[in-house]
């Protein structure tokens, strides 16, 4: 499964780009099935950055 396509230098053109895009408004089925992919992958990142800074 692929969270989002890898659009670099070359390959990120305006019709691919627009595609990649187009393709999350046209089905919504597939943005519900990836959220909880992109929750996990938010909850393995956090780093609790308030409270490092009020400890710092």
């Amino acid at each position: 499964m692929t969270l989002a396509p890898e659009l670099i230098q070359q390959d990120c053109t305006p019709e691919r780009l627009a595609a990649a895009v187009l393709h999350w408004f046209e089905h919504p089925e597939a943005v519900a099935a990836l959220q909880p992919d992109y929750l996990r992958l938010h909850r393995s990142l956090r780093r609790d950055a308030s409270r490092q800074a009020a400890a710092a």
